[in-house]
């Protein structure tokens, strides 16, 4: 598979999670504008961990993960009557684990929460039962638009990411001004998330049954399928790495927390902007590549395997770059054209500003990790991934101890950022080390090009922005006042960037152009 035929085949999941990922931060931008980034948005920030920690264990992450091998193998070898069986009964047992869970974790938070000293805390607690049942549809959804991946159908399940934006976005426009306070617009607002999550479970069925998997859900075939020991097995490893991760994440919003009421919104503002490329690329070339790294696996196509592998680091690494480049370097405009309006003020503009400054840089990692884990997870290796994940993320709680009292939410931003180099550096080592031909030379060498040419476009889009910002300094009342210059700054670095890498000797550009004038498909590697 090469980087173009990458390109072009994650192009529609691409599509629809630009799409998602806009709503995404137009919600971000009326939380921003109501709330604010103080207590109340520390508050939620807080409250929806709880269904983030259930989607990110039981949903696309560990479940997810161990779900495209098995049903890879199961549809190149057995058909699809055994899919619909396997996915029966991986829908009834995880129907029947979430349930118990939610219910148990609700009646906690209602119990902590008359305990609960700080406000901040106090509310998060209140709102975490009305947010938990979108976690069990949520959690059924990942899991379901995995297998339908493996079908081959990318751009419609993540299409179906729309509801929670839509949701939420049309709660915050039309619902939250009929409340006078606003711990009523966050109820209200909970209520709606878990509204999203059962229309997207109706979509998610639709499409299980047009692409004739849906599930098998009689009982009688439930207690003689044995996929759910396989899954169990293969989700172990990957809840304990999940699970080691999420503690990494509630450490950091914790130790966020004792700095003020500025530094987890300026962390969930900042993680809102760079969600946008580990979206659009990380997300949807992995969802891409996954499944073609398993069947490769299934058939043991050894130079299909490697082939797969390398074109799509290469391709990864082409996108992720520029990205972290550009934000890194229009982190001032883009905070304050996405944030800056209502209870969003410069000191919330600081903050958040601070927190992107290091996270910006993490962006490759953030992405990398994705391909080079599916790297073994196509092969049912679990267990590495985990075992690597699980030293990064004691790492991580080091780094936040040692750099969050200097540089505040900065540091615990620039630890993860390390952490997640390392998890990407030390998986690498293994995998060069088990598969002695998958020849990485070749990509170090678009490493140095990529690394090259965003650096020279990000100071030709520093300099423009400048120009842009002083000639397009007085737009319609109608118009942001960055979105002109910022838009006029990036056309010039993806220009400078393309040209550059291309002088450089990359082939990438020339074959994404081949692939959209739709001439012959260029091999990278």
């Amino acid at each position: 598979m090469s980087a173009s035929s990458i390109f072009r085949k994650s192009g529609g999941i691409s599509l629809a999670i630009i799409i998602c990922r806009v709503l995404g931060l137009l919600r971000e931008v009326l939380l921003a504008k109501i709330f604010g980034g103080g207590m109340l948005m520390t508050a939620w920030g807080l409250a929806f961990m709880a269904p983030n920690l259930f989607r990110r264990l039981f949903g696309e992450g560990a479940v997810g993960t161990s779900i495209v091998p098995i049903i890879s193998y199961s549809m190149e070898k057995d058909g699809r009557d055994v899919v619909r069986r396997k996915l029966g009964a991986i829908f009834l047992s995880l129907t029947a684990l979430l349930l118990a869970l939610c219910i148990l974790f609700s009646a906690l938070a209602l119990l902590l929460s008359r305990f609960a000293s700080a406000d901040r805390v106090r509310i998060a607690l209140e709102l975490m039962p009305l947010l938990l049942p979108y976690a069990l549809f949520i959690c059924l959804i990942g899991a379901f638009s995995s297998a339908l991946n493996c079908a081959g159908k990318f751009f419609l399940p993540a299409l179906g990411t729309l509801s929670l934006n839509i949701a939420m976005v049309v709660c915050l426009i039309f619902i939250c001004p009929l409340f006078s306070d606003k711990l009523s617009m966050l109820k209200s607002l909970s209520l709606a998330v878990v509204i999203s999550g059962m229309i997207q479970l109706a979509f998610t069925a639709v499409l299980l049954k047009g692409a004739g998997i849906f599930p098998d859900l009689r009982i009688s075939q439930f207690w003689r399928e044995p996929v759910v020991a396989e899954l169990w097995r293969l989700t172990l490893p990957g809840m304990i790495g999940a699970s080691a991760l999420q503690i990494s994440f509630v450490v950091d919003r914790s130790m966020a927390c004792w700095l003020g009421d500025y530094a987890v919104p300026a962390l969930n503002f900042s993680d809102r902007i760079i969600d946008l490329p580990i979206g659009i690329f990380g997300v949807a070339m992995a969802s891409v590549v996954a499944p073609a790294l398993a069947r490769s696996a299934a058939k043991e196509e050894h130079d299909s395997y490697r082939g797969h592998f390398l074109s799509s680091l290469s391709a990864m690494l082409f996108l992720s770059i520029p990205a972290a480049a550009f934000i890194f370097t229009c982190r001032i405009p883009l905070v304050r054209l996405f944030y800056m309006r209502g209870a969003f003020g410069e000191r919330e503009l600081a903050e958040t500003v601070w927190a992107l400054t290091f996270y910006s840089a993490g962006i490759p990692f953030f992405c990398c990790v994705k391909i080079i884990a599916s790297a073994f997870h196509s092969r049912k290796d679990m267990k590495t991934p985990v075992k690597i994940s699980l030293s990064c993320v004691v790492l991580n709680i080091v780094l936040n101890w040692l750099l969050m009292f200097k540089l505040e939410q900065g540091g615990i931003a620039l630890a993860t950022v390390a952490s997640s180099l390392v998890n990407c550096l030390a998986l690498l080592v293994i995998l060069k080390r088990r598969e002695s031909s998958l020849a990485l030379s070749k990509t170090f060498l678009d490493l140095l090009r990529f690394l090259l040419a965003a650096a020279a476009a990000s100071a030709v889009s520093a300099m423009s922005y400048q120009t842009f910002h002083a000639c397009l300094r007085i737009p319609p009342s109608h118009v942001p006042a960055d979105l002109l210059p910022i838009a006029a700054s990036a056309a010039m670095f993806s220009s400078v960037f393309l040209l550059l890498c291309h002088l450089l000797g990359s082939d990438i550009p020339s074959g994404i152009m081949r692939q959209i004038a739709g001439g012959r498909k260029t091999k990278i590697h």
